[in-house]
């Protein structure tokens, strides 16, 4: 956005050019001094702090010297004082000679380390003068730009309130802008989030009718597989298990279930029907025989299945009704079991009522200790 020049100051543009343009150059040159002088004072800095380890270095070196001055001394007096008492500790004169002569040489190398680490140190004591001598012209040189500068202020000063004014009108209309784009960021965020819970829904639901229209797919196919007519007769004890089980692998709610005795509970495989199946069971049960009560018990105690029996003593008839629908009523015949599979409602409501349902209301509940 480009500030509107006001018409009074329009003959007073290249002027204002070039009093901008000197204040900006005079900004870079006190900027770049000031930035020099920080690096010298570091330099400086540096250097008075290796100036100062090179002392104590100097010191310590020092003290070595003296003392090893004084342990050649020692070495001196005592070669001196052996060679007059005994001319026959050549052995030890030799050894003290060897140690002396070494550590004359370790004083000879300290006192040359010395002399190094001096001049050294001269040679930084120069650099650090002329380090403070190029600071103090640094320092100046940035008063007298200073006081430049302060000058060019002041002419400037009515120009860049102006221009003050007009950047923080801008910054209102950016700081404006992005509250708004905010608002916007956060609507969008939210429908984000609500859009992808509605995919998320949705997928589930799509999930949840496939399994249903599949399940029921399945259920019709076993059906119509058992249906060829809407009533027929089967013969066989092992005909009726085998319809028995293809009823019950199409058991979606609840199952009644009529058998002569506890054995024959031993065709089915209940616990493969869904856990939401109510299973309802009329058999004859003798408490006194250990399968029956073993089988009883084991069934009636799951938690995870919903199973309930009823004892009915007379021995003499199949049946099974699954969810309200398909219905075989036979008769456990000595010669030969038969019976009837039905698909028809009326004879459904008959057969349940008279034939199933009379197994239930005349047997008896059982309650055994677990």
């Amino acid at each position: 956005m480009q500030p509107a020049v006001p018409s009074s100051y329009a003959s007073d543009g290249s002027v204002t050019g070039v009093l901008e343009q000197d204040n900006f150059q005079l900004k870079q040159a006190v900027e770049q001094l000031r930035n020099a002088l920080v690096a010298k004072d570091q330099e400086l800095t540096s250097v008075s702090t290796s100036f100062n380890e090179i002392k104590d270095q100097l010191a310590q070196i020092g003290d070595v010297i003296k003392a090893r001055d004084t342990e050649i001394e020692g070495l001196r007096s005592t070669i001196e004082s052996t060679m007059v008492e005994s001319k026959n500790k050549d052995n030890v004169l030799f050894r003290t000679k060897a140690k002396l002569d070494v550590l004359t040489e370790s004083a000879t190398r300290s006192k040359q380390e010395s002399l190094a680490f001096q001049k050294k140190c001269e040679e930084l004591q120069k650099e650090k003068t002329q380090l403070e001598s190029s600071v103090q012209a640094s320092k100046h040189e940035i008063e007298e730009l200073q006081s430049k500068q302060t000058t060019a202020l002041k002419s400037s000063q009515g120009e860049t309130e102006k221009l003050d004014a007009t950047l923080k009108n801008a910054q209102g209309e950016l700081e404006s802008l992005r509250i708004e784009k905010s608002k916007l960021d956060e609507r969008i965020t939210k429908q984000t989030t609500e859009i992808e819970k509605l995919e998320k829904a949705n997928a589930s639901l799509t999930e949840t009718i496939a399994n249903s229209e599949n399940e029921k797919a399945r259920k019709l196919e076993e059906q119509s597989k058992l249906a060829s007519a809407s009533t027929r007769i089967v013969t066989g004890r092992d005909n009726i298990i085998k319809i028995f089980n293809e009823l019950l692998k199409t058991a979606m709610h609840s199952v009644m279930l009529v058998l002569p005795t506890m054995k024959d509970l031993k065709e089915f495989d209940l616990l493969k029907l869904k856990p939401s199946v109510k299973i309802m069971i009329t058999t004859r049960i003798d408490m006194k025989n250990q399968h029956d009560l073993d089988t009883y018990q084991a069934l009636t105690s799951l938690e995870t299945h919903n199973i309930d029996f009823r004892s009915f003593d007379n021995e003499d008839r199949f049946g099974i009704n699954v969810d309200r629908g398909v219905v075989f009523i036979g008769v456990n015949s000595k010669s030969e079991p038969f019976g009837l599979l039905s698909y028809d409602t009326q004879a459904i409501d008959l057969f349940v009522k008279q034939f199933l349902i009379e197994t239930w209301t005349l047997g008896r509940s059982l309650s055994v200790k677990k």
